[in-house]
């Protein structure tokens, strides 16, 4: 799974301009030495001028890439304060990830200190000296800019488009599905073993300074770690659970722990000030119910983003509906149960996508013929353990219609199903 630096490296907005000053530093440096150590003649017949016509160019497109890159930073803050208000303050992250926008800041700051450093190499005195090489780049960094600033500028105006953030969350939802089915290969299965009651012989293991939301757990480290100590490790939060400081995290059954071991298997656990998507695929699901519920407020009341958000978890549950669930009971390699972690069943994330959403948009008739039309197809590929689940949810639907729709015309409009909510031959 991904790891924390790898997490705090995607969501934070600073990385990647930090990483392109740094490249554009060490590219400005071997240049002048370059420029110092040989002759580049053929460049000097295509960039014509002296020594103060390139020192002028040279602090133009320095104070042209300063103001770009405010500019630029001046409209992702717009948009992160449009994506907050109108959509979810839970898609903040999602934005943050977004790499053009990291890209692009990442080329206006490295021009900026590529021209800065080639100023340094322009002799305006008896000499005339022009680094000619390093003029060169700086050129082709500004023609790039350019180019980039516009494909920045047109990311940014289907960036505000809510049916960009929704697909984004989903492609996110995704990612964490295979890549979740991948890691879940790698673990050893076994039955859920029987634990003596709570009081007799358990070791409680507690965060102590390190509360925040479950953002992941190392699985295969905790499995190592407790089949070296010989002990059977209980987790007791869910991953997106939040815990308290110095709240119980573990209990272990079966061994003595000294102080080392104890931190180590603490350690496993990681912790964020909020819920991730590195192993919580109910987040995904979470950030795309709160666009839905938020479009289908009264001050709102956009049943067709609603619509749009049930796409995509219809999407990201047909991927889950065949997919075994996550195993509760891992074995070390000799095949004893080592670590029992909670999970979210298929019933707690058809809720989660289906019941807030019905809720609200009970009242247009979109939102339950669509509903209709996710649940139907969704029986198609689940398993028959899975059944159960999605059958509740249709008689739900079929209860929440009847209770809310007072013309018997409207009752069977809404209970008909249809993939575009409204869509052709409705009627």
């Amino acid at each position: 799974m991904r790891s924390d630096l790898a997490e705090k490296i995607r969501s934070h907005l600073w990385i990647g301009p930090l990483a392109g000053l740094v490249l554009a530093l060490g590219a400005g440096l071997a240049s002048l030495y370059l420029d110092r150590t040989y002759r580049f003649d053929w460049l000097a017949t295509l960039i014509t001028g002296d020594a103060d016509s390139a020192r002028s160019v040279l602090t133009a497109i320095a104070s042209a890439m300063i103001a770009l890159t405010v500019f630029t930073f001046s409209i992702t803050m717009v948009v992160i304060q449009l994506a907050s208000m109108q959509y979810s303050p839970r898609v903040l992250r999602s934005i943050l990830r977004d790499r053009p926008t990291k890209v692009a800041l990442a080329l206006f700051l490295a021009t900026f200190v590529f021209a800065i450093i080639a100023l340094r190499g322009v002799d305006t005195g008896a000499d005339q000296a022009v680094p000619t090489l390093s003029l060169a780049l700086t050129y082709l960094l500004s023609w790039a800019t350019l180019l980039g600033f516009v494909m920045y500028i047109d990311h940014v105006a289907h960036t505000v488009r809510v049916g960009w953030l929704i697909g984004r969350l989903g492609r996110d939802g995704a990612s964490l599905i295979a890549e979740m089915e991948r890691d879940s290969a790698r673990l050893r299965r076994c039955p859920r073993p029987r634990l003596p009651p709570h009081d007799r012989g358990e070791v409680v293991l507690c965060c102590g300074d390190r509360g925040g939301a479950v953002s992941h757990i190392e699985q295969e480290a905790l499995v190592r770690d407790a089949a070296r100590a010989d002990v059977l490790v209980e987790v007791l939060p869910r991953v997106g659970d939040f815990v308290p400081r110095l709240s119980p995290v573990m209990r272990v059954y079966g061994g003595e722990l000294d102080e080392a071991t104890s931190r180590r298997l603490v350690a496993t656990l990681g912790f964020a000030p909020e819920r991730t998507l590195q192993q919580d695929i109910a987040y995904a699901l979470r950030q795309l119910c709160d666009i839905g519920c938020r479009a289908l407020s009264p001050s709102i009341n956009d049943p067709t983003t609603a619509v749009q958000v049930i796409d995509q978890l219809h999407e990201l549950l047909r991927m889950l509906a065949p997919l075994p669930d996550p195993p509760e009971a891992l074995a070390d390699d000799d095949g004893v149960p080592r670590v029992i972690i909670p999970r979210i069943g298929w019933g707690d994330l058809i809720s989660l996508a289906v019941t807030e959403i019905r809720i609200f948009g009970a009242r247009s008739p979109q939102i339950p013929r669509r509903l209709r039309a996710m649940l139907l197809d969704l029986r198609e590929v689940a398993p028959a353990e899975r059944q159960p689940a999605l059958a509740t949810q249709l008689e739900i639907l079929d209860a929440t219609i009847e209770r809310v729709d007072e013309l018997e015309v409207d009752r069977r409009f809404s209970a008909r199903s249809d993939d575009q909510g409204i869509g052709a031959g409705a009627h």
